[in-house]
């Protein structure tokens, strides 16, 4: 479409635009001359028979001029609405047939529309600042607003609801995919699953998901959806030095997933990066004894409610002093999987029912809770549902 406002439409041509549209409003004789391409136009005639909402706006295509309408009337007798479109050869087509308000503002002037968006940002900041003044917290109005108060506190739900309400009177999808990921991650401690529910989430996933993470998707190497939002990623770790500030300020990041070596692992332990994850992943990097003491002694990772260390090289070594380390004595899960060493209790035997009756421990298990007691190495609260989603550990 051509959008150039200082162009009008010939006279020729307004004439057939006027002819089709005399059938469809008393107010055509009334449009502006000349009518200028792009221009939203408001006709109105005081001794119009009828109460009626008229707009045009014309413009041109490779096709040629076009003139589309939309009518909203009432002229006691009839209630019409027409939308539609008008060629230069007087063809006329008709168009989705829009509802109330929502086919209004497909005839919105953009000008008008960018005017009362600017009062509305300086009446609510003058809003914002008097309740500053007075010790209060300023209502959150847009969608920008929320969305940066779900990356302040990615752990409130609030946030994120509040958001979710925000995007569903607007018939966002996004709206609908957020309360159905909370709602599902609130049943997920119990280990019941809604099918209905996660059917629901995939439809929307592989319908919008793409679109939703497209900020984020070509920085990292993978990425997930955690409480209707990118909260997972998996990327190399030296890439998560060089951009985990940025990525963080594009998703509520809360999960992490690091790839490639253990040769940072040093500066890994000390980035700031770290604030605030629930679960770390540092699957099949190398890590030996000397990684899990140095893992032990880094007070950056006593936040964390997850750690996964499976498929590395950590022995009995390792194992004590992570049992041993102050920053990881109340953390619910450590996952030593594929390692020398793994005295993490494990469901064992199961009834018929598959109901867990029995836990897995070794020696060392009961030697090492019983002289450090950390968390990891307690029997699982749930084991019939062991391990629970990484969103049940916050």
């Amino acid at each position: 479409m051509n959008e150039t406002r200082s162009r009008s439409v010939p006279a020729d041509v307004r004439s057939v635009f006027l002819a089709a549209l005399a059938d469809v409003s008393v107010h055509g004789s009334a449009l502006a001359d000349p009518l200028l391409t792009g221009r939203v136009h408001h006709p109105r005639t005081p001794d119009a028979p009828s109460r009626e909402l008229f707009s045009v706006r014309a413009d041109h295509d490779e096709n040629g001029w076009l003139l589309d309408f939309y009518r909203d009337g009432n002229d006691d007798h009839d209630f019409t609405r027409w939308h539609g479109r008008i060629r230069a050869d007087g063809t006329r087509t008709a168009l989705e047939n829009f509802e109330g308000d929502f086919g209004r503002r497909v005839f919105d002037d953009p000008l008008a529309t960018a005017r009362e968006r600017h009062r509305v940002r300086v009446h609510n900041a003058r809003v914002a600042e008097t309740l500053r003044t007075k010790g209060l917290q300023p209502p959150l109005r847009d969608e920008h607003g929320l969305r940066h108060a779900i990356l302040d506190d990615p752990d409130a739900e609030g946030p994120r609801r509040d958001l979710a309400g925000y995007l569903r009177r607007r018939a966002h999808p996004q709206g609908e995919f957020i309360d159905l990921q909370l709602d599902l991650a609130a049943t997920a401690a119990s280990g019941h699953h809604d099918g209905p529910l996660i059917r629901r989430e995939r439809e929307l996933l592989r319908a919008h998901g793409a679109e939703w993470a497209a900020p984020i998707a070509d920085l990292v190497d993978d990425y997930r959806f955690h409480r209707g939002a990118v909260g997972e990623i998996t990327l190399p770790l030296d890439r998560f030095l060089a951009e985990g500030a940025h990525l963080r300020r594009l998703a509520p990041i809360q999960h992490v997933n690091l790839t490639g070596t253990a040769d940072r692992l040093a500066e890994l332990l000390v980035s700031p990066h770290l604030a605030g994850l629930v679960s770390l992943e540092l699957v099949g990097l190398g890590l030996t004894d000397d990684h899990a003491t140095q893992l032990a002694t880094a007070p950056g990772l006593d936040h964390l409610h997850w750690l996964g260390l499976s498929h590395n090289r950590i022995g009995e070594p390792g194992v004590r002093a992570l049992a041993a380390s102050p920053h990881l004595h109340a953390l619910p899960v450590l996952d030593l999987t594929r390692n020398p060493c793994d005295p993490v209790p494990r469901p064992g035997g199961n009834d018929l029912d598959g109901r867990v009756t029995a836990i897995d421990r070794t020696p060392l298990t009961d030697e090492l809770f019983h002289h450090h007691g950390p968390h990891w190495l307690a029997n699982p609260e749930n084991p019939d549902t062991w391990p629970l989603p990484r969103d049940s550990y916050r």
